[in-house]
């Protein structure tokens, strides 16, 4: 019998056909034949290249030998114990095998990394076995138990290993996000830096807004929740989505601020006519949406930027103290606004109440009345094409659901995806309610509409009505950092462009060896590549760089003429406290 008088420790002990490990008064391998199981497991996969399997539990590491054997190409494992004594028994008894550059041993405090690491596209040493490979090099996880001493903390297993799936999943579609737009978001943050001088500094009014506020976003709700509000509507800061803003004012409701992330031509609709507002409003942009808007404007306007992507390019901008305040992306201008609007307030105390975020539409209707959707649709009316558009309800991905009222809805992979990041973000923040009666759940409580009407009376007495001037509070010498900026990143360039055109007499190694360096810190150049998430000496790969070398050159120009022509009068936004 084996000796059981220390069963906090993992021990080995003979088995029938070779050796088992002992913890906690508990065999983690069969008595008989301990690598039988994974063996046969093993003996069944059928791994495609790009793979990443995750050995949980690996213990004895039985079955390793015959997994790396049946590895294809770009496929590695990474081995993860969660038990610490579990985790220090494994490591001895790896430490006497053949070392193996595909194996990551993790150490159970860096699994909490593991998923950021899978979905930034950086590496970062482990260990001293190996590091992560090449961004990009996986492309679906899979999962082996080696042993029963994942039953210590299964829950820890399945919970680590589904985050991780996540985030290689994030991280391929933010790979094709940035494939369709990402050329867009540098040529736009490009030409909008040229606008940074004469913004308000979104860090200036962090923290000032007393009052309550109300996010709007344009979704069916919104309006229930303004003919609920009436008159009292008033009586909230409003940060309203760019979609919304012609339904607003239809209503005669100016928002106090408007969020706009949007980066294409389409949401020039929204902000036609804007300029006969009652009062102006606070522009709150992102670096990387369509430059065109502010010309459309005539309000103060406050930049920020959500950082789409862990490039050289935005450390450049930001170790160069250009950049303004960075957020986290998060995909919705929904999101985006409701994470200003914690931003923006004075303190916890004050609430936020969330309208128009349905992420979900009914049959025939998908934005509420006097958005551009709706406009449009309204113009293209006629006998044969009529107001609802049930196209959207039965489109492919599209699917029914139960909304919060009980009515029956319409959702799809991107919009329900939306919901559940901004529970996983708001969820735990406090004072945050939920107006909206329709759409998906949100996470945060939902206020009746009788308690909105009382809240809001509530409101009347505490809060002033009071408003602050807002003017431009340039910071100093940013047009002079702007302007060097655009000179030595126009110098590189054209050094860049005589590089791969004539080589300036320079041998192969050095050659390669420059221009491997003028691209590491100007990935704006081919990170929308299919590959580009990973910089090439390739000569396919550099006569594409070569082709946008010219586009990012003509953007600086135009960009450089934006920051030197005269500045326009504009109307200051007042923020209500």
């Amino acid at each position: 019998m084996p000796d059981t008088s220390t069963p906090e420790k993992p021990c080995t002990v003979p088995a029938a056909q070779g050796f088992s490990v002992l913890y906690k008064n508990r065999y983690l391998y069969s008595r008989y034949s301990p690598d039988k199981s994974i063996l046969q497991t093993i003996q069944k996969l059928s791994i495609l290249p790009g793979t990443m399997i995750f050995c949980f539990s690996p213990c004895l590491w039985y079955g390793l030998e015959e997994l790396l054997a049946k590895l294809p190409q770009d496929c590695f494992v990474l081995a993860y114990e969660a038990d610490l004594p579990l985790y220090d028994y494994a490591r001895d008894k790896l430490s006497g095998r053949k070392y193996d550059e595909r194996i990551i041993f993790i150490h159970p405090e860096q699994a909490v990394s593991i998923p950021q690491i899978l979905q930034n596209s950086y590496n970062n040493q482990q260990n001293d076995m190996a590091c992560f490979p090449q961004p990009g090099t996986i492309r679906r996880l899979f999962r082996i138990d080696f042993s029963a001493g994942i039953q210590f903390s299964t829950t820890m297993y399945d919970n680590f290993f589904s985050t991780c799936t996540d985030a290689i999943a994030r991280f391929w579609k933010n790979r094709l996000t940035l494939i369709k737009f990402g050329r867009l978001y540098s040529r736009n943050l490009f030409h909008n830096l040229a606008r940074l001088p004469d913004s308000i500094p979104l860090c200036s009014l962090m923290h000032t807004v007393s009052k309550p506020v109300l996010v709007t976003g344009a979704g069916e709700s919104l309006l229930h929740t303004i003919q609920i509000l009436g008159s009292d509507v008033s009586k909230f800061y409003i940060i309203c989505v760019d979609a919304a803003l012609p339904s607003l004012l239809q209503y005669h409701i100016t928002p106090d601020a408007v969020t706009g992330i949007e980066s294409q031509l389409a949401i020039e609709k929204a902000y036609i006519g804007t300029k006969t507002a009652e009062h102006p409003f606070l522009f709150l942009a992102d670096m990387v949406s369509r430059p065109h808007i502010p010309d459309m404007l005539n309000c103060s306007i406050s930049w920020f930027i959500s950082a789409y992507d862990n490039s050289s390019f935005l450390k450049n901008l930001s170790a160069a103290q250009i950049l303004p305040q960075i957020i986290k992306p998060m995909g919705s201008v929904g999101l985006v606004a409701a994470q200003l609007a914690v931003m923006l307030r004075k303190s916890t105390d004050i609430p936020i109440f969330i309208t128009g975020l349905d992420f979900s539409y009914t049959a025939g209707i998908t934005h509420a009345c006097g958005t551009p959707a709706h406009t449009k649709r309204l113009i293209e009316t006629f006998r044969l094409n009529p107001i609802p558009d049930y196209r959207t309800a039965f489109a492919y991905g599209t699917k029914h659901i139960t909304g919060k009222n009980g009515q029956p809805m319409i959702t799809t992979v991107s919009l329900s995806g939306y919901a559940r990041s901004f529970t996983d973000f708001f969820s735990g923040a406090e004072n945050i309610f939920d107006l909206g009666i329709s759409g998906l759940p949100l996470g945060i409580p939902q206020l009746p509409e009788i308690t909105v009407k009382r809240f809001a009376a509530v409101l009347q007495q505490a809060c002033s009505d009071s408003f602050l001037l807002q003017k431009p509070l340039p910071e100093s010498g940013c047009t002079g950092k702007i302007n060097s900026y655009y000179t030595r990143e126009e110098k590189a360039l054209q050094k860049l462009k005589q590089l791969l055109i004539y080589g300036n007499g320079k041998n192969d190694s050095d050659l390669k060896a420059e221009i491997m360096e003028l691209l590491r810190e100007r990935d704006y150049l081919y990170l929308h590549f299919p590959d580009g998430y990973k910089i090439s000496a390739d000569t396919g790969f550099l006569k594409r760089v070569r082709t946008e070398i010219d586009f990012f050159i003509k953007d600086i120009k135009t960009a450089r003429e934006i920051l030197n022509r005269p500045k326009k009068n504009i109307r200051h936004s007042r923020i209500r406290n």
